[in-house]
């Protein structure tokens, strides 16, 4: 029975491409999948081998990342071509959208999330009712949540059986310490945070040059967590001193983070060491050079732009594991994975911060 032209089919595919107009396979090009479409799952990657003399398999499927990884997705959809135009013209059309180019595929069935990756036409095929045409697919293994977590949740592909709201880690002020309970995804993320930072002085550096001893005054940085980097020489002399001295807000005095007072001595700071003072204090973190003069050294000697840091910063850390610093701007912390399960994140700082990242699911 020959197929008769409709309006309406109740399956379809969006193709999006990386830059331009995206294309349903119905509303643009009226051709229809002769099954409903699918997305073939992805073959995990199982490493067992058997050792000889061994009554079980050496199992390393999860020796990288500790967790399965998978290949990508492969497959093809068949449709047929329910259109007025010359069959040429729909072929050359899809062709030209769509050959192996990079894209975003979505099913009308599964509005929720998109797939990546490219598409090729494999053959057409015509009998006397209607022409035939295959699309073949490879796509990464995890499909993606459209709503990412700096979005408003939409509403219309929104699952009511398992869909997360994610659009409430937006804009999370923290004054001295703040916890955001992070819902997971079945695809491992870790999240970028975007920091605005409150201090009045958020970046001091200095590069390679000579300080006059005493002259601490614009050295001087208001932060609650400081960001500390780069190498500082202390050229001999009586008296000399390289440190880092702290204050509360009223000015006391409150110790040494790091100092040295030997005569020419170096002073280190490990790059991304952080400071968080325990309490709810602000802290005045001041670079001070007593009794002569203070050489500024490049923490790497070919790169005379570099020197000494000290920048405000936010930390943020998962449950209870290490402190990564978050300076203003978009940065990440690597380390900090977002797995199936809830996440606790506690951020150590003052001003606000955005947890950005997109879900995924197999």
């Amino acid at each position: 029975m020959a197929f008769q032209y409709q309006t309406h089919v109740d399956h379809s595919i969006l193709f999006t491409p990386a830059s331009g107009t995206a294309k349903d396979t119905w509303k643009d090009w009226r051709i229809v999948p002769t099954t409903r479409p699918v997305v073939n799952p992805p073959e995990a990657n199982i490493i067992m081998d058997m050792i000889p003399g061994a009554t079980e398999a050496l199992d390393t499927s999860e020796a990288v990342g500790n967790m399965v990884t998978y290949g990508i997705r492969e497959g093809s959809w068949e449709f047929q071509v329910i259109n007025k135009t010359l069959w040429s013209t729909v072929y050359s059309t899809i062709m030209n959208f769509l050959q192996g180019k990079l894209m975003k595929v979505t099913l009308t069935d599964d509005p929720g999330y998109y797939y990546t990756g490219r598409c090729q036409v494999n053959q057409w095929q015509s009998d006397p009712d209607a022409s035939r045409i295959t699309i073949d697919y490879k796509l990464n293994p995890y499909k993606y949540s459209v709503q990412s977590s700096e979005e408003d949740w939409k509403w219309d592909p929104f699952s009511f059986v398992d869909g997360v709201i994610r659009s409430g880690y937006r804009s999370i002020t923290v004054d001295g310490t703040q916890t955001l309970v992070v819902a997971g995804t079945p695809m491992p993320v870790s999240p970028t945070y975007q920091v605005t930072l409150t201090n009045t002085n958020p970046s001091i550096t200095w590069t390679q040059g000579t300080i006059t001893g005493g002259s601490d005054a614009e050295s001087s940085v208001n932060v609650r967590t400081g960001l500390f980097t780069g190498r500082c020489y202390v050229t001999p002399g009586a008296g000399m001193q390289c440190a880092i001295a702290v204050y509360d807000s009223s000015g006391t005095y409150q110790g040494y983070l790091q100092s040295n007072g030997s005569v020419g001595a170096n002073a280190y700071w490990s790059a991304n060491r952080v400071y968080t003072p325990t309490g709810d204090t602000q802290y005045r973190v001041i670079c001070r050079y007593t009794g002569g003069t203070a050489d500024i050294v490049p923490a790497n000697a070919s790169n005379s732009s570099s020197g000494v840091k000290i920048r405000a910063c936010m930390t943020v850390r998962a449950g209870s594991g290490t402190n990564y610093p978050l300076t203003a701007g978009s940065v990440s912390a690597p380390d900090i994975v977002l797995g199936s399960g809830n996440t606790t994140l506690t951020f150590i700082g003052t001003g606000t911060v955005t947890v950005k990242y997109r879900g995924g699911s197999l």
